[in-house]
């Protein structure tokens, strides 16, 4: 009978759970504005240009201050006017595939998917000009742009 007792508890367990999971997702999706990350009509996404405010890079670096990031971004969009922007896939693989848009920090935080963004989170729009890429895209293959950047790192 002990086991029987245990089943049940653990439904109850995980019922519990689910609907935690869900008022969580719920309450977070009323209280926040949302990113509009496909334009369908328009083949357009807007993604994550780069990380949050006080979360470090896949290679552990952090910036704190907004400022950092705003200049980055000012730098970014010059770049995009004047055509030193190329647009590739995984950093080294130069397409035509899509062209950027406006990058842009966010002032409030926002919802992106299931996750809550900070303010200075740097946004960035994606045109895509290839259907077959924009299938992938929006499949979740291909995830946004990628900036054509060869870089290491040196230990000092």
């Amino acid at each position: 009978m002990t086991d029987k007792k245990e089943t049940i508890a653990d439904k109850k367990t995980s019922i519990l759970k689910s609907f935690e999971t869900f008022m969580d997702d719920l309450l977070t999706s009323l209280a926040f504005e949302k990113v509009r990350d496909i334009n369908e009509e328009q083949m357009i996404s807007q993604e994550i240009f780069y990380v949050p405010p006080g979360i470090a890079d896949l290679h552990g670096d952090v910036y704190e201050e907004i400022e950092i990031m705003e200049a980055a971004v000012q730098s970014f969009n010059k770049a995009v006017e004047e055509g030193r922007a190329k647009p590739c896939l995984f950093h080294s693989h130069l397409t035509n595939c899509y062209r950027y848009g406006k990058a842009w920090l966010i002032d409030k935080p926002m919802l992106y998917g299931k996750r809550v963004l900070p303010v200075g989170t740097p946004l960035i729009e994606i045109h895509w000009t290839n259907k077959a890429a924009w299938e992938l895209r929006k499949r979740g293959v291909l995830r946004g742009g990628s900036l054509y950047a060869k870089a290491g790192v040196i230990n000092v």
